[in-house]
């Protein structure tokens, strides 16, 4: 079942990165073709798998996980920590694109709104497999995600068609408010916030996201007012 959740979650990421990608101007121009979006997505996978699992590990330790066996075999000993594997995949994007010289902000863009729309589809499917006691936290994840793909597809992807918002800040917006929704969720599953290794990581999240916002939308502009 686990591995069934994952596959239809890539699924979903890849057919989402498609629709996006497939008539994209940026793309066109720079001569960037579906393959070479998907090859940058499956290069990028192992390295997240990986960055999620050392995260899971490190948030929870537990004996069975410091085996080789049990760092391994997820299907057996499952967790995955889900801003592991988003931090795995923006570093290991960073360095690809700058390498290969593709274009880093859209792609970080495309990929955070696929990565939205497959974390939707994931939650919607877990909260029918999940105790009570654990349903009012994926269910406000599900909800809050749910509106957050809305406005990004809606509202603020236009934006960027047409050049009124930078590339990249989509994808800076979408850790911003992936670092706040989870830790809403974390104080809905323990009743407080709880200062743990997790929580530290998502307000060091959002707060590097938005002062990279800020620094990307508005450094310019206050510097030309001056």
């Amino acid at each position: 079942m686990y591995l069934l959740i994952l596959l239809i979650c890539l699924i979903c990421f890849l057919f989402v990165v498609y629709k996006l990608s497939k008539d994209d101007f940026v793309f066109l121009r720079k001569d960037i073709s579906i393959e070479t979006v998907f090859n940058t997505i499956f290069l990028c996978a192992p390295f997240a798998l990986l960055l999620s699992r050392i995260f899971y590990i490190y948030f929870n330790p537990q004996a069975v996980f410091f085996t080789v066996l049990g760092f391994i075999a997820f299907p057996y000993f499952p967790g995955f920590s889900l801003v592991g594997g988003i931090l795995g995949a923006l570093l290991f994007i960073i360095i690809y694109a700058l390498y290969r010289k593709l274009p880093l902000g859209r792609f970080i863009d495309f990929f955070s709104i696929s990565l939205l729309a497959s974390i939707c589809l994931g939650a919607f499917i877990v909260f029918f497999g999940i105790p009570f006691s654990m349903k009012p936290y994926i269910a406000l994840e599900f909800i809050l995600f749910s509106l957050l793909l809305i406005i990004f597809w809606k509202f603020i992807r236009p934006f960027l068609s047409r050049g009124s918002l930078k590339d990249g800040s989509i994808g800076v917006l979408f850790l911003m408010f992936f670092s706040l929704i989870s830790l809403a969720g974390n104080i809905l599953k323990f009743h407080a916030l709880r200062l743990n290794q997790e929580n530290i990581v998502l307000v060091m999240l959002f707060l590097v996201s938005l002062a990279v916002f800020s620094f990307r939308e508005f450094g310019g502009k206050l510097k030309l007012k001056k």
